[in-house]
Formats: structure tokens, sequence, C-alpha cells
């Protein structure tokens, strides 16, 4: 963990982390790199600084002692900053993890991308359900606790992708009970036939996101024997594919679907219990614990490192 985060001066200047350098050095010693930024560098890696239409983000910037200047590039603010909010990533100061997405749900326009980031923070193991709420707990909001709690109780620790993540949000804002998020599903013989974006286990039905990634020959192949496993344990499927979230129809879609799942004859023929073979050499590992075990190695690292980050 320890050294800089060098890169080399020819390097393109849209490369994400080039553009983190280049605000961290105009920013100033006493400033810190905060929001979408500092998650990127606790490695939390959807955070790239992208927009829509290609746009390209600002690299926000805070400074508890001086009025920074914004540029095109970098918006600054003159900030509390307390010395448990800073930390060091990789040769620059960034704030914790739970500051930096409190400032990111803060700049966000919507409840549903501020969703959408606290899931991918979620994702990339950055920090925690527990963690956040504890780290709300002990600290004073002057602005935006309410918008940060709505984000958090919408969230879920077992989306992998925004677009599960926006899948899972329309799901309920038609009304519909909360769904299991990539929830493993095993036939009553044990074997394991997938884990769909979504699970709606009371009425037994799948629900998946087909976006751009799910084009491939193999992916596709992929998909196609996981539905076909559900489909021999009498677990339907309905498959949203991209663009099918905007569409006005889709929470009548949802509605028809679950309706038919719900009226499905004889029992169910799929578990959500997996075999004692199946744990086996899993890891089992909760997010926190996850979390605390990479900061234990980041922390041992760091230890025998020498003061420029080698080991000596």
């Amino acid at each position: 963990m320890g050294g800089g985060l060098f890169v080399p001066a020819d390097v393109d200047a849209n490369v994400v982390e080039q553009r983190l350098v280049e605000a961290a050095a105009v920013a100033g010693p006493t400033a810190a790199l905060t929001g979408w930024a500092a998650l990127r560098l606790h490695g939390a890696t959807y955070f790239d600084g992208s927009a829509e239409a290609g746009r390209r983000r600002p690299v926000p910037v805070i400074d508890p002692t001086r009025q920074l200047r914004s540029s095109g590039d970098r918006p600054a603010s003159r900030a509390e900053l307390p010395d448990h909010h800073v930390v060091r990533r990789v040769g620059l100061t960034v704030t914790v993890p739970e500051r930096a997405l409190v400032d990111e749900l803060r700049s966000l326009p919507s409840v549903e991308e501020r969703v959408v980031a606290v899931d991918m923070s979620y994702a990339g193991e950055v920090t925690s359900p527990h963690r956040l709420e504890a780290w709300l707990r002990s600290e004073t909001l002057r602005s935006g606790r309410r918008l940060v709690e709505a984000a958090l109780s919408h969230a879920d620790e077992h989306v992998r992708s925004p677009p599960e993540s926006r899948l899972r949000q329309r799901w309920t804002s038609a009304g519909l009970s909360r769904p299991l998020c990539n929830r493993a599903v095993f036939d009553l013989d044990g074997r394991r036939l997938g884990a769909p974006d979504l699970l709606d286990v009371e009425a037994g039905l799948a629900v998946e996101h087909d976006g751009e990634v799910h084009r491939s020959r193999r992916q596709h192949r992929t998909d196609t024997r996981r539905r076909e496993g559900f489909e021999r344990v009498a677990l339907p499927t309905l498959t949203v594919v991209a663009g099918d979230l905007d569409e006005e129809d889709l929470d009548a879609r949802f509605r028809e679907h679950r309706e038919r799942a719900l009226a499905l004859p004889g029992p169910r023929r799929w578990t959500l219990t997996p075999p004692t073979s199946y744990t086996q050499g899993v890891s089992l590992l909760s997010l926190d614990e996850r979390i605390e075990q990479r900061e234990l190695t980041g922390s041992l690292e760091c230890a025998d490192s020498g003061p420029d980050g080698r080991r000596p």
C-alpha cells in the first residue's frame, strides 16, 4: 500500500488515474480528493468520473484551510476535514470511504443515482452497510443527512452492477416486495443452477437484466443454460433487456410475470439452501469480514515497507 501513484508524463490525460494525480498536485498539500475520486482510489473501480453523453465529471477536491479555485476539471470547496476523515492511498490524500461516499451522494442529482453509488461502493468492497451506519451515527452532517439515509435504506450489498441496481429500484418502485439479489439457487439434488439478478422468493420468479455484456457467445451460452436450469425446476425467468428500464409498461410486465409464477401448480423443486458439498472450500466471509481482511493485509504491507513505500 505504500509508495505513490506514479503515472508517466506521456499518459493520456483522459486516463482516470492521471486526472487524479494532476488534480491532487494542483490542489496542494492540505487538500484531499473526495467523492468519486476517493472511492476510485480506495478500489471501487465503477467510479471512473464519467457522466452521460461521454462527459467527464470534475475531480472533487476539498481543503479545510483555504478556499481553492475551481476549474473546469476540479470543483473545489472549503470544508471541515478532521484528521480521522483523511487517509493516504497510493501516495495521494483522500477522504475515508464513508466520507467520500457521503460527499458523492450529496453531489448526485437523483435518488436512483445515489442508490447506484451506494450499491457500487458495496460491490467495490470499500465500505458496508454496518460501517456506513456507524459512521453516520458518529458524525454530525450539516446538510444532506436525510438524503444520505434514504439512499442507504434502498441500497443492497449483493448488487454487482449499475444495471442490476436500477432494475431492483424499478422493481420496488412498482410496489413489489424487495427481492433477493444474486442469491444462488439449487435443485433438490444439490446442483447449483445459478444466481439470478433478482429473485422474488414469494412468487418464485427470477428476473434478469440482459445488457451488452451478455452479447458474447460465451456469456449467451451461460445465460441460456442457467435459464434452462431454472425452467427445469419450475422457476420462471423474466428477462429485461437494455432499454426496457425506461419503458412505461415494465411495471405491468413485472406484475404479469409475477402472477403467472404464483399460479404455477405443484411444490417447488428448487431451494436456496446449499448442500454441504457446495459450502466446503467456499469463502463464506461477510462483506465486513472481507473488508477487514483486506485492511489487515494492507496494514501488514505498510508495516513491512520503508518510508518511501519500498520493502527494506
